[in-house]
């Protein structure tokens, strides 16, 4: 198979000797993956530099709660940015919103709590464990989005832990969202 500079192939299509589950991005005939590592190994890296001993002085300040304004800052930008339907834009803000992810996640590394692998795990989990029809589809097939909308009800009403964020009044007076 002839790969173009970039596209999405599936992984059984790959013809290198590997076996994976999952869509890998192919550019110029080899895997960004590592790349992509690379790169979130990098950002965290400079995030506990920032936060180590000689690092930033705001920056170690910083705890969960003193950052909720920038996560909220963060992920309002993140919107306007898909509303303007700008992709530059829209790189960025979502490059902000994923350093709040790992500085949070760098919070609960220092506090021995949990770390960004963690997270992930837990994220990946989740959307497996939600979307059986993907997943198992040998044990649910799923045809449409009502279907699927259906069922994502009845998982919700399985899963025993669901915690709602309760926003002080405070906080959620800051939001101001565009829609």
């Amino acid at each position: 198979m002839e790969l173009s500079e970039k596209e999405w192939v599936p992984a059984p299509e790959i013809k290198n000797g590997t076996n994976f589950d999952y869509f890998f991005v192919l550019e110029r005939g080899c895997m960004r993956t590592k790349s992509i590592l690379e790169e979130i190994t990098k950002l965290q890296e400079v995030t506990a530099i920032l936060r180590g001993e000689n690092g930033c002085p705001w920056d170690k300040e910083q705890d969960h709660q003193t950052l909720v304004p920038y996560l909220i800052e963060e992920s309002q930008e993140v919107i306007e940015a898909i509303l303007k339907k700008d992709d530059d834009l829209l790189k960025e803000e979502l490059g902000d919103l994923l350093f709040q992810v790992v500085f949070h996640a760098r919070l609960a590394e220092e506090r021995r709590s949990f770390d960004l692998g963690d997270i992930a795990k837990r994220v990946s989990d989740k959307l497996i464990f939600r979307h059986p029809h993907v997943f198992k589809p040998e044990e649910l097939t799923l045809s449409t989005s009502q279907e699927v909308l259906e069922n994502w009800e009845k998982i919700k009403d399985k899963e025993k832990r669901i915690q709602k964020i309760h926003l002080s009044s405070q906080t959620f007076q800051k939001i101001s969202l565009p829609f």
